[in-house]
């Protein structure tokens, strides 16, 4: 039996705690025991339990009956975490078992069944566990790679950030933007148009600046009338270095070659011809048409561009031969550009290309799906990938902008998203849009933009001639801080040992989930949902390169996600059953001898 102290006892260790010091410490620590003595002792009393054998009354060391006795208390064990480079070989940690709550849910962990967050922005600036938002989605088509992107950027519109689909191929995203209250802006032949020489919400902050600079002049704040004004200009030579580069970037994709040097400078000052001397603005931008009418002037700045001397002092021909023979070589040394912008203004490119743009973008919505659907993809035309190109230079413009105007107090700061999705599809249609997305990877932190790059293997990152476009390729898969696997295959799976570690478990994981369902069985009616394949919605979050294991966690859909319909890519096979003859969804049982 339990010793209990008595009154006389507990009051001696009253006064010990009151006078403090050690003592004091020792005399409260048994006070505390022995009131948990009493609270035990007078539990024992009063607990009695019925069993089979009747009722049995509780002691100090267990229940008085058969089997019964003291239950001796195991503590817990001590746990250690460490990455598998530091406890090398111990199979328990071959997968991570921690997953951060910074983020959006996007489902449960596939060891432990806890909760899984993640969210660019959150992992950046929340939890430090990236250096930049860039993120990479490997998976085989089919297995939810959209769904699981959709749920990111459902996350960061309910935090704020507007999200932009520069490029939607399938489309993928535009039933969720519409379901935001989002703008959706179509391109394609008979849709929307989008001129490349439009300045775009940048230059359209432009004079928004000059106004406000003539206030604070009436206001008397010279200082700030001056930087408004400055920070007009250099945003005007930004925005036309950035119709130079779109120019640029197009004639590189339909000639399959480079731009000259001289070439740059004709369309250079072209630009400023256009603007300054034939009367285009921000509100009536100049067309591509307009672009190649001023090339063929024989502008005499044009002209000296080219590197033909308008009034040579040592031409010994008379005016009338020597003008002659000057622009006959100038239009000979300008006749690949002709050509070059000929072929964007006509055509399949010029349908879309040549006109003013149909729908400009609007940075006060939630979210921006730009579906460009409508445009075929073909490995022998490059003309999904020029819209796609022109649609990041407007679209990361326009992100710009905003930053602008937050910057000089006349508007609220403000983040964004970039999702990249069918990146193989850019990749593959020339060698000169590695650049651009590289540019896009190296800029997105300084311009608070996650980017959200989505493709089917990491080969297309490879798939290029010369070794400075596959290191290039090779730079923007190690600058994608997170790297997120889907279900892969065998070869897949061996392609990635060079970019990123992964365990015998992790790998054993990518390729069963890429596994297909048993052969057997009948298929499912109309009506019914067919079988899903095992790794459908299971992913794997991999951050560094080497030595952090990986977190898998299974995609779950809320209700109301499954209610929209937004996870729905595979509607135009919704009525494959009835066009297969299998209208009926049941059967009388003489039906079902004869369909036998």
């Amino acid at each position: 039996m339990v010793k209990l102290l008595t009154e006389k006892e507990r009051e001696t260790l009253d006064e010990k705690i009151a006078r403090g010091g050690l003592s004091g410490w020792i005399a409260s620590k048994r006070l505390r025991l022995d009131d948990e003595r009493r609270l035990h002792a007078e539990t024992v009393a009063t607990t009695t339990a019925e069993t089979w054998r009747g009722k049995v009354k509780l002691s100090s060391r267990g229940f008085h009956m058969p089997f019964g006795g003291p239950d001796q208390i195991v503590g817990p064990m001590p746990e250690a975490r460490a990455t598998t480079v530091q406890l090398a070989g111990l199979n328990p940690w071959a997968v991570g078992a921690g997953a951060p709550l910074v983020g959006t849910p996007v489902g449960l962990h596939l060891v432990t069944g806890g909760s899984v967050h993640f969210d660019l922005t959150g992992w950046m600036v929340r939890g430090g566990y990236i250096t930049a938002p860039v993120m990479l989605l490997l998976a085989l088509n089919g297995y939810g790679k959209s769904s699981l992107v959709r749920r990111i950027q459902t996350g960061a519109v309910a935090q704020g950030r507007t999200s932009l689909v520069l490029g939607d191929c399938k489309p993928d995203f535009r039933a969720q933007t519409e379901a935001f209250g989002g703008q959706v802006i179509e391109l394609g032949h008979g849709h929307g148009t989008l001129n490349p020489l439009d300045v775009g919400a940048l230059g359209r902050v432009i004079p928004v600046f000059e106004e406000e600079a003539d206030k604070e002049d009436k206001a008397g704040n010279t200082t700030r009338a001056e930087l408004l004004r400055e920070k007009a200009s250099s945003l005007r030579l930004e925005v036309r270095q950035r119709q130079l580069t779109m120019v640029a970037g197009l004639i590189e994709l339909i000639r399959h070659g480079k731009v000259g040097d001289f070439e740059e400078t004709v369309i250079a000052s072209s630009l400023r011809i256009l603007y300054e001397e034939e009367g285009f603005d921000a509100e009536n931008p100049p067309l591509l048409q307009d672009l190649l009418e001023v090339i063929k002037s024989s502008h005499p700045t044009l002209m000296e561009d080219v590197g033909v001397d308008v009034h040579p002092t040592w031409a010994k021909a008379d005016d009338e031969d020597y003008s002659r023979i000057a622009l006959e070589e100038y239009s000979h040394q300008i006749q690949p550009l002709r050509r070059s912008l000929r072929a964007l203004i006509k055509g399949e490119f010029g349908e879309i290309f040549n006109n003013q743009t149909t729908t400009r973008l609007d940075l006060d919505a939630p979210a921006i799906c730009v579906d460009v659907s409508k445009i075929p993809h073909s490995d022998t035309s490059p003309l999904r990938a020029a819209v796609l190109m022109t649609c990041w230079s407007e679209g990361f413009g326009a992100v710009q902008a905003a930053h602008e105007l937050a910057d000089m107090g006349l508007a609220p700061k403000r983040t964004f998203q970039c999702i990249m999705d069918e990146l193989w599809q850019v990749l593959g249609a020339d060698s000169s849009m590695i650049s651009r997305v590289n540019e896009l990877s190296r800029l997105n932190r300084t311009i608070g933009t996650e980017l959200i790059m989505i493709t089917h293997s990491i080969a297309d990152f490879g798939a290029f001639d010369s070794a400075r476009e596959r290191g290039q390729a090779e730079g923007l898969v190690e600058r994608a801080r997170v790297k997120i696997f889907g279900a892969l295959p065998p070869k897949e799976v061996a392609r990635l040992r060079d970019v990123v570690g992964l365990s015998a478990t992790e790998e054993s994981m990518l390729t069963s989930w890429a596994a297909t369902t048993s052969l057997t069985g009948e298929g499912a009616r109309p009506g019914e949902a067919p079988p899903l394949p095992p790794g459908t919605g299971k992913f794997l979050i991999k951050v560094g390169e080497r030595g952090t294991p990986g977190i898998p966690f299974q995609l779950i859909f809320a209700p109301s996600e499954r209610t929209s319909g937004v996870h729905d890519t595979n509607a135009r096979f919704a009525d494959a059953g009835k066009r297969a003859g299998l209208e009926k969804t049941a059967m009388t049982p003489d039906e079902g001898k004869h369909h036998r």
